[in-house]
């Protein structure tokens, strides 16, 4: 299942602990484990990164009880290396579900992973990934943590990948009260091929939405030009709770595993969760 065991990265930051107050929610859908990883980044620590084990893991100990009296079990790991690899090894390691990670709207918290840890991370992991996002309130941060799933918006290219957007979709339609189907068209040479496109793509989305309105209310959308673009403001108008898109699109090669779409959503989205699921 999707939300019964979750990893999050803690590096004791304000943004990271006020992760945890996404878990009541995950709880409503399944959350069964937490799994609190630590790394200390080997670059920043240099040779005395093993000093900072001991004192890192008391501290996990510590939140780990408080989770604990919430009836969910909790595990720690303190690692020591790059923190996007290690993150990814743990959650492969732990066979943990998801990854939680936080955002604020002017770009990934630069205190939550070291320079560009968090991109590293899109880019290499095969596990779920959902991207939190934060705001201020009287110059505090606050999590948009509340009821992520009440409305989502799930952006499909139709690629072999998109498919698992779907199976995902399929296998949790009890977590989602409301969902937009969303296709955008990004080329199309002539009025005519464009229309056969739109065409074609209601006939899919419509299929698609057979497959999983059983539980959730089910809704469609096409729209025209950067993908990006369009799903981020699309979700912004339809007041979406939460993005969901695959992490790799059309192209298969390496350079492209992470996707543009995925990348450009998950890095300009200043509103809403995202939530990535790897091919």
């Amino acid at each position: 299942m999707l939300f019964d065991k979750i990893l999050i990265s803690m590096d004791f930051s304000e943004e990271s602990r006020l992760l945890l107050n996404c878990l009541e929610e995950f709880k409503l859908l399944g959350l069964k484990e937490v799994i609190l990883a630590h790394v200390v980044d080997i670059r920043a620590a240099g040779g005395n990164a093993s000093s900072f084990v001991a004192p890192n893991q008391k501290k996990l100990q510590e939140i780990k009880k408080e989770i604990e009296n919430s009836q969910v079990r909790c595990k720690t790991v303190v690692q020591i290396g790059f923190p996007a690899e290690e993150i990814d090894s743990i959650a492969r390691q732990q066979n943990a579900s998801l990854i939680l990670i936080g955002s604020h709207g002017r770009g990934f918290i630069k205190s939550f992973f070291l320079g560009s840890t968090a991109f590293d991370l899109l880019r290499i992991t095969q596990t779920p990934l959902l991207v939190e996002r934060f705001r201020e309130q009287k110059g505090k941060l606050k999590p948009y943590c509340r009821y992520k799933f009440a409305k989502v918006l799930a952006a499909t290219d139709f690629s072999q990948c998109a498919s698992k957007l779907v199976e995902t979709m399929e296998a949790h339609q009890k977590s989602f009260q409301e969902i937009l189907l969303m296709h955008v068209i990004e080329r199309a040479y002539s009025k005519q091929e464009f229309d056969k496109l739109k065409a074609d793509a209601q006939a899919i989305l419509d299929e698609i939405k057979d497959s999983i309105s059983k539980k959730a209310e089910v809704y469609t959308r096409i729209k025209a030009g950067d993908a990006a673009k369009n799903i981020i403001e699309t979700a912004q108008k339809e007041e979406a709770t939460l993005i969901m898109l695959t992490k790799k699109g059309r192209g298969g090669t390496k350079e492209y595993l992470l996707g543009s779409t995925a990348r450009d959503v998950a890095l300009r989205s200043t509103q809403n969760a995202v939530l990535i699921i790897p091919c």
